[in-house]
């Protein structure tokens, strides 16, 4: 997969502003705009993602052409694995659906959107590299982790994302031609599977215990009654027993 970097210093949001450039013909499947500064970065249910200086914030273009681009942002979450594994000897996991730990702790979120009228998937992913924990805000310090904070000393960030987009690419050709059955057990094995809170929109707050993901990508729970559930969407917090 040849890949097409724009760089850009400083903009709000790396999703919003490949989005306009999709829409005005400025770019196209296989670019990625690539910033070090994000000003106005959001999350998954609009939260607010910080990006201090030194992190790296980036959107792919992808073309889409089937109806299983929900299952493109748990591959990027599994080629993010992959990629910070070769730079730290702690466990590295995945958080359902697209967020990746270090030691249980945040250290990279993926938000994807589908641009149907340009059969186009932007996939904008949220990297804590060279900043360190103290560079955000005290009321989810905490929780997070970078690189950098891992490593103890500042990453090559071409020599990241170089790294990233190659084991990527591998797992997106290889989606291409087999589906997501052959990566089932690599992704089983990189989520967290513990005891959590289970938030659905409209739907009361229930305990359940995390026991894989199925085929469709969709989140699989045990219940306190002992009855497997399927999880579409929801906010996912841990719950100590």
């Amino acid at each position: 997969m040849n890949w097409h970097k724009i760089y850009i210093h400083n903009i709000p949001s790396t999703n919003d502003t490949l989005e306009s450039f999709i829409k005005s013909h400025e770019a196209k499947p296989f670019d990625v705009l690539i910033c070090n500064s994000q000003t106005g970065g959001h999350g998954r249910f609009d939260r607010v993602w910080q990006s201090p200086k030194g992190n790296i914030a980036m959107s792919l273009a992808l073309p889409i052409d089937n109806k299983l681009v929900y299952q493109i942002g748990v591959i990027a979450a599994l080629a993010l694995r992959i990629t910070f594994s070769k730079f730290v000897s702690k466990a590295v996991n995945l958080k359902w659906p697209n967020d990746v730990l270090i030691d249980g702790k945040k250290i990279c979120g993926i938000l994807s959107k589908c641009l149907h009228d340009h059969n186009t998937l932007i996939l904008g992913i949220g990297i804590n590299l060279n900043s360190t924990a103290r560079d955000f805000s005290t009321d989810i310090r905490n929780n997070l982790t970078t690189l950098r904070d891992e490593c103890g000393n500042k990453i090559n960030q071409e020599e990241f994302i170089g790294f990233f987009l190659s084991e990527f690419s591998q797992l997106f050709i290889n989606w291409q031609g087999t589906g997501i059955h052959s990566l089932m057990n690599k992704l089983n094995s990189a989520y967290i599977q513990s005891d959590v809170y289970i938030s659905e929109q409209g739907k009361v707050q229930y305990p359940a215990k995390i026991i894989g993901i199925d085929e469709n990508c969709f989140l699989q729970v045990l219940q306190n009654d002992g009855a497997i559930r399927t999880v579409h969407a929801a906010d996912i917090t841990s719950r100590k027993i």
